[in-house]
């Protein structure tokens, strides 16, 4: 009975450590939305919005190729399709805050219908954000396809 009690006690504690080891503090939490809003902005192709995510000087290395806020602007100008539909989701495995910077890894996930076409994408994302006067934003994305093995 005794070697029962003194099990599940530390079970529960391993797992309350668990959890508060889990926890993110409020910067953390800012530089992960101020991710999801990039991405929320560039799923519904508008400029404006995805801008006031970025730092002027924005590079995304995106598949081999270096892009710039012009260069997204010019792959959204003809924005999305009547029928496009994307949504994304992020598993933030690495949020790293030290003072103005901000460093993340993630896998980002977005499923995006056309029509009748449904296509699961997967991206293994690493991205640096700068604090300004205007709160978090993206300085450098570097975003890598996951392909399947096979």
């Amino acid at each position: 009975m005794k070697q029962n009690l003194l099990l599940s006690f530390s079970v529960l504690l391993i797992c309350f450590s668990s959890a508060l080891a889990q926890k993110k503090t409020t910067a953390q939490q800012e530089v992960e939305k101020m991710v999801v809003l990039f991405f929320d902005a560039l799923t519904e192709a508008d400029m404006p919005k995805l801008r006031q995510t970025c730092t002027d000087d924005f590079l995304l290395l995106e598949d081999g190729e270096v892009w710039n806020l012009d260069t997204l602007q010019a792959k959204l100008a003809g924005g999305r399709p009547a029928d496009f539909k994307r949504v994304n989701s992020f598993d933030f495995f690495r949020t790293d805050v030290r003072g103005d910077v901000a460093w993340l890894a993630y896998e980002n996930t977005a499923v995006i219908t056309r029509g009748q076409r449904e296509r699961t994408i997967r991206w293994l994302e690493s991205a640096v954000l700068e604090k300004t006067k205007r709160g978090w934003r993206l300085r450098v994305l570097h975003s890598t396809v996951i392909r399947d093995k096979p």
